[in-house]
C-alpha cells in the first residue's frame, strides 16, 4: 500500500543519462558544422582536429543536451546564445552564419524529439 503522496513507480522517469546525452550531442555538432564549412566552400581557417574547437563543441554539446533535455525547441534567442555564438568564429563566413547554425541544431533536435515523443510544436 502506498503512502500518501508517495508515486507510483511506473510513472517515474527514467533516469537521466547526460554523458550519454553529451556524446550524441557532439556527435551531431561535429557532423552539422562539417557540413555547413563543406557548405561555404571556403576552407575554415580552423581545423577539424583543432584542441581549441573540441573545446568549444565539448561545452556547446552540454548546453545542447541540456536544451534538448528541456525541449526549449521553441526559444531560438536561447540556441543562438548557447550554440550561435560559441560556433560562429568557427565558420568561414561568420555573419549571421552562427544564428543560423544554432537554428539548423536546433530544428536537427527537435526532429529527433518529435519522431520519439509526437508533439503539436512546429519551429
Amino acid at each position: 500500500m502506498q503512502k500518501a503522496g508517495a508515486s507510483s513507480e511506473d510513472n517515474a522517469l527514467s533516469p537521466r543519462d547526460v554523458t550519454a546525452e553529451v556524446i550524441v550531442a557532439r556527435k551531431a555538432l561535429t557532423e552539422l558544422l562539417a557540413e555547413q564549412t563543406g557548405r561555404t566552400g571556403s576552407p575554415s581557417s580552423h581545423s577539424a582536429q583543432d584542441p581549441n574547437l573540441a573545446v568549444v563543441l565539448d561545452f556547446t554539446a552540454a548546453l545542447v543536451a541540456d536544451l534538448t533535455y528541456a525541449k526549449k525547441f521553441a526559444d531560438k534567442s536561447t540556441w543562438n546564445r548557447c550554440v550561435g555564438v560559441y560556433i560562429a568564429p568557427w565558420l568561414p563566413d561568420q555573419g549571421d552564419h552562427g544564428t543560423v547554425f544554432a537554428e539548423t541544431v536546433c530544428k536537427h533536435f527537435y526532429a529527433i524529439e518529435k519522431v520519439g515523443v509526437p508533439q503539436v510544436f512546429d519551429p
